[in-house]
């Protein structure tokens, strides 16, 4: 059946398609305000594909844009929210074909983001209502076959996971218009950073870290003993699962709680796992000062110091 929509002629798919159409689609959570538990965020499409069924947000990535404009874009237009991309967490190619043909043959290739509030209230905008559900009551709206399969699927195989994939954004120049054709210009070829991002909405302010790994205490694999306070950010969640860490400088005894201000980011180039620097509100460090009080850790990866958002 799947095996020959290649020979279902042009006029019988959606759109004509000739191939498969981009699209993205938005994994957008928050904790209730009333209940404290894990919200998704869907809409009820009211145009086809779907019309009438729960989704989760997202639509068209147009030509041009970026993976991270494309998605945001949508969510802002589809629910009023502001958002920042916050990890690429699959892509999920679905084929679609009417048993009765009654309807026209579809392909698409869905990309997967998880994306992290900044701004606004989700309100129905021009595409379907949308509201935020549990993941108790997604399992209910699964059991009324009123989300689609699908996307029930992409929130239980996503929704759940810190695994994320590679995004690279490539931009090239060309040159020429002759019959030799000259090699192109490589403008960008940028590896989206996803726990750089996150730490970033963090430089400059005020933060509070507990400490699992105070100064003297030994890394529970590796044995090396840290020289400086080390910690993480009470629920906040980095991209790999676990809780953004964070360097706590300019202190020379152990602590539980510390209270100051991040002033910069270590930022893995090997690996995507960065971590804040954090001091006491007004303390000044230079990058080298920075990166010889974490040495006994960093050295075994790659590092730069990030300032700027």
């Amino acid at each position: 059946m799947f095996e020959n929509m290649q020979q279902i002629p042009p006029e019988h798919r959606w759109h004509n398609q000739a191939y498969p159409s981009p699209i993205v689609v938005a994994l957008i959570a928050r904790m209730s305000p009333q209940t404290a538990v894990k919200q998704l965020l869907l809409i009820q499409r009211i145009k086809r594909p779907f019309a009438g069924q729960w989704a989760l947000v997202g639509g068209k990535w147009d030509f041009g844009e970026t993976l991270e404009h494309a998605v945001v874009r949508e969510v802002q237009e589809e629910t009023g929210l502001i958002c920042s991309l916050t990890a690429v967490r699959g892509m999920v190619s679905e084929r679609l074909l009417s048993l009765d043909n009654a309807q026209k043959a579809a392909h698409f290739l869905l990309f997967v983001c998880e994306l992290a509030v900044e701004a606004g209230e989700a309100q129905e905008q021009f595409e379907g209502k949308v509201e935020w559900f549990s993941l108790d009551e997604i399992e209910q709206l699964n059991a009324q076959q009123t989300i689609i399969p699908s996307d029930y699927q992409m929130i239980a195989q996503f929704g759940k996971t810190a695994v994320s994939m590679p995004l690279v954004e490539a931009d090239m120049l060309r040159y020429g218009a002759g019959e030799i054709e000259q090699t192109p210009e490589l403008v960008k070829f940028e590896r989206f950073n996803h726990s750089l991002k996150q730490a970033k909405a963090f430089l400059g302010k005020l933060v509070t870290v507990e400490m699992d790994r105070p100064l003297g205490s030994q890394h529970p694999t590796h044995g090396f003993e840290y020289l400086v306070n080390y910690g993480y950010l009470p629920n906040v969640l980095a991209p790999d699962g676990d809780a953004l860490d964070a360097y706590v400088l300019g202190i020379d005894e152990p602590l539980s709680t510390f209270n100051g201000r991040c002033i910069a980011i270590i930022h893995r180039l090997d690996d995507d796992d960065d971590k804040l620097v954090v001091v006491p509100d007004g303390l000044e460090m230079d990058d080298d000062e920075i990166l010889t009080a974490v040495s006994f850790q960093e050295q075994f990866f790659q590092t730069e110091v990030v300032r700027s958002k």
